[in-house]
C-alpha cells in the first residue's frame, strides 16, 4: 500500500508507522484507492472548506455511505480514530464494494470485548472475522486504542486481496437459458416434410384407370 502511494510518508523517507490515523487521513486513503473520482464539492460541513487536501474525499465518502459526520454538523478531519473507528470505515468501504460481509466472528474471545460500541460491533466482527484486524495480545482487542499508521497499511493490505462477490451469480444465469432456445428451432422443419405428398402422388394413378 505504501508502495502505491495509498499513504505518504511523513518526509525525510521516514513512514512513521507508530503515528496515529485521523479521519480526513482515512477518506483520502480510500479515495485515492478508487481512482480519486472528480466530485462536485458541496458544504456539508462546517469544518470541511473547498480547496483542503481532504476536502473532496470527505465529499465523496459521505455521498458513498462510507463515512458521515456529527450530529454538530461537523466531520472533524483531524480527529484521531480508534481502531473500532477503523473498523467501521473498512466495512462500510468495502460494503461500497460489493465484498462479502458475511463472515463474523464471535468477539466474547477477547476480554475488553464490552469496550466495543454498540455502533461498531458488527464491524469489528466482520473485521476479526476476516482476518483483516487481530488481537493486541494478553486476549485484548483494544477496540478504543488508537489505529496506527503501520496497522492501517496492513489492513489495506489484507483488504486488496478481497474480491467483489456480489456480481458473480448474476453473470451465470443467462448462460443457462441459451440451450432451450434450440429445441424449438430443431422441430420446425421436421413438420413440413409429412405427408403432404402423398396425396400429389395419387391423383395421377386415378387418370389411368380412367382411360
Amino acid at each position: 500500500m505504501y508502495e502505491k502511494s495509498y499513504i505518504s510518508g511523513i518526509g525525510e523517507g521516514k513512514f512513521g508507522p507508530n503515528l496515529s490515523t485521523e479521519r480526513g487521513m482515512i477518506v483520502t486513503i480510500l479515495y485515492r484507492m478508487e481512482g480519486s473520482p472528480k466530485v462536485d464539492f458541496e458544504n456539508l460541513y462546517s469544518d470541511v472548506k473547498e480547496g483542503e487536501w481532504y476536502s473532496d474525499a470527505v465529499i465523496w465518502a459521505s455521498s458513498e455511505d462510507i463515512a458521515a459526520g456529527y450530529p454538530e454538523g461537523d466531520f472533524r478531519p483531524n480527529q484521531i480514530v480508534s481502531r473500532q473507528e477503523l473498523a467501521r470505515f473498512i466495512y462500510k468501504y468495502a460494503e461500497y464494494k460489493g465484498y462479502d460481509l458475511t463472515k463474523k466472528d464471535d468477539l466474547s474471545k477477547f476480554t475488553d470485548s464490552s469496550e466495543v460500541g454498540s455502533w461498531a460491533r458488527e464491524c469489528v466482527e466482520w473485521a476479526v472475522g476476516t482476518g483483516l484486524i487481530s488481537g493486541m495480545g494478553n486476549g485484548k482487542l483494544a477496540p478504543r486504542d488508537t489505529a496506527t499508521r503501520a496497522q492501517l497499511a496492513a489492513i489495506l493490505n489484507r483488504l486488496s486481496k478481497m474480491t467483489a462477490v456480489t456480481p458473480a451469480p448474476v453473470d451465470e444465469k443467462p448462460a443457462e437459458e441459451e440451450p432451450a432456445e434450440e429445441t424449438p428451432v430443431a422441430e420446425t422443419p421436421a413438420e413440413e416434410a409429412p405427408a403432404e405428398e402423398t396425396p400429389a402422388s395419387e391423383t395421377p394413378a386415378e387418370e389411368v384407370t380412367a382411360g
